[in-house]
């Protein structure tokens, strides 16, 4: 899975979950950590977590899988896949 499908498929899922300021910024020029950071927001924790949940759950199913969560329970997620990192 190309690092743009996997932009496509993250933000997809967070538009259909209400996230909020959905930005994707393309960092390859920038730094190695990563080629896109997705950064939105959410109403609150709960749905911050739910978002999160449903992400993960669409990756899991295109046989991609965080290598890192950071943040759960604590108001925000971040979810590290490599050449996409999201964080809510």
């Amino acid at each position: 899975m190309t690092s743009l499908e996997k932009v496509q498929a993250i933000t997809e899922v967070a538009d259909d979950m209400k996230a909020e300021e959905i930005e994707s910024l393309d960092v390859r020029s920038k730094t190695s950590l990563a080629d896109y950071f997705i950064v939105c927001t959410a109403n609150n924790d709960r749905l911050v977590e739910a978002i999160a949940e449903k992400v993960a759950e669409k990756l899991r199913g295109l046989e991609e899988r965080p290598l890192r969560t950071e943040g759960a329970g604590s108001g925000w997620v971040l979810q590290d896949y490599g050449d996409v990192v999201l964080h809510i």
